[in-house]
């Protein structure tokens, strides 16, 4: 059983580990100094409250390496815990955003809240999971949509919406077409390797229109990508770092932090993988696991 650590700990847990199961510990994240502080901000929401899912990612750019992102989320049965008159306040929320997300939450199926840092600067992010779209609509092609927020609490301004698509791939044949029409896109040969080849393994597993595939843009940006998350599938960290470790050296990025990122014998799964521009048109490729 894999439970996480905030520093200090969180205990609570709806029932006790079965007879022979050690409790395994990680930390949310091994940051220091102002980014620390902030990411602990966040963690302080939930201190005490035993969080329904936690996702780690790292994001690799020819122009840098991600680590330290990761995410916490509440089931809607579960939203009553969080203290919302805190948050905006805590989290420096834009008033713009805070209001959006208040117009959402009664028909919220979850709430999803991240901490990003790269090289230069961090923001928080912010999701709200819409209600599921019926099966006469998804039968049409219809899936759901839903808004993501990114804010630096620093910066003041509005901060960035991010706009999410779901596309309906209701076989085997209609997700592989899907997924080859967007890696023809990717440029990056290392990039597109090694997506192509978690994407296959991860169909050799479960079947691909169980998947959740979602398009993200931003107006007024470059942003154009795609993330896939698994369905169905036992996909070993462990068995992905090397191939990691491999595009981090094509890419000239630094293999130390890769490595850092994970723990021996890591025991979490590959949720998730996104790929392609980000808002600022470079090539991407992250690597979501929990």
């Amino acid at each position: 059983m894999l439970t996480a650590h905030f520093s200090p700990a969180v205990s609570a847990r709806p029932e006790p580990l079965p007879a022979g199961v050690e409790e395994r510990h990680l930390p949310i994240h091994t940051l220091s100094g102002e980014y620390k502080r902030w990411a602990d901000r966040l963690l302080a929401l939930f201190k005490g409250l035993a969080v329904d899912g936690i996702e780690w990612s790292l994001k690799l750019q020819p122009s840098g390496l991600t680590a330290n992102r990761f995410l916490l989320g509440l089931q809607r049965e579960n939203l009553s815990r969080l203290d919302f008159k805190r948050m905006p306040a805590e989290l420096a929320m834009p008033p713009a955003i805070w209001s959006a997300v208040l117009r959402e939450l009664p028909q919220a199926e979850a709430l999803y809240i991240a901490f990003e840092p790269t090289e230069s600067a961090f923001s928080y992010r912010l999701y709200v999971e819409p209600p599921a779209v019926p099966l006469a609509l998804r039968r049409q092609g219809v899936g759901f949509q839903a808004c993501g927020y990114k804010w630096d609490p620093r910066a003041g301004g509005a901060g960035v919406v991010t706009r999410y698509r779901e596309q309906v791939l209701d076989s085997r044949e209609a997700f592989g077409a899907a997924m080859e029409s967007l890696l023809a896109g990717v440029s990056h040969d290392g990039m597109r390797s090694f997506s192509r080849a978690l994407l296959s393994q991860a169909c050799a597993q479960a079947d691909p229109a169980g998947f959740l595939v979602m398009a993200a843009d931003e107006t007024g940006s470059a942003r154009d990508s795609c993330t896939v998350t698994f369905t169905g599938t036992s996909l070993s960290v462990q068995a992905w770092v090397p191939e990691l470790i491999r595009l981090a050296e094509g890419a000239a990025l630094p293999v130390g932090d890769v490595m850092a990122a994970f723990v021996a014998d890591d025991p979490r799964d590959v949720r998730s993988l996104a790929f392609g521009r980000a808002r600022d048109g470079e090539e991407f490729v992250t690597f979501y696991y929990g």
